[in-house]
């Protein structure tokens, strides 16, 4: 069975160092009025309909900007690029935060 990836956007809000909990869209402004509740990351989540979720990556936001490179559960650069469009997409969001 062939793979699909997705990619999401994620809050993860944190207890010391424990993730607590989760909230993912498929669109940074669906997440937008949650922003400042814990760390924003992009997921890429890769897997099919048989087998489900097979693979995740994450790309965290650090300092206001995307990595280049998703990063795997060891927190280490993959070869997979983050996609333009994500990038955009979140300086488009700063963007209207400092407009405020």
């Amino acid at each position: 069975m062939r793979l699909q990836k997705k990619y999401e956007w994620c809050i993860e809000i944190m207890d010391g160092e424990d993730i607590v909990d989760n909230h993912f869209e498929d669109t940074l402004a669906e997440l937008e009025s949650s922003l400042s509740d814990g760390e924003l990351v992009l997921c890429r989540v890769e897997g099919n309909e048989v087998e489900g979720a097979t693979d995740t990556l994450w790309a965290y936001v650090v300092d206001g900007m995307l990595p280049e490179y998703f990063s795997n559960s060891n927190q280490q650069a993959t070869g997979y690029k983050v996609p333009q469009k994500f990038h955009n997409e979140l300086s488009k969001i700063k963007q209207h935060e400092t407009n405020y």
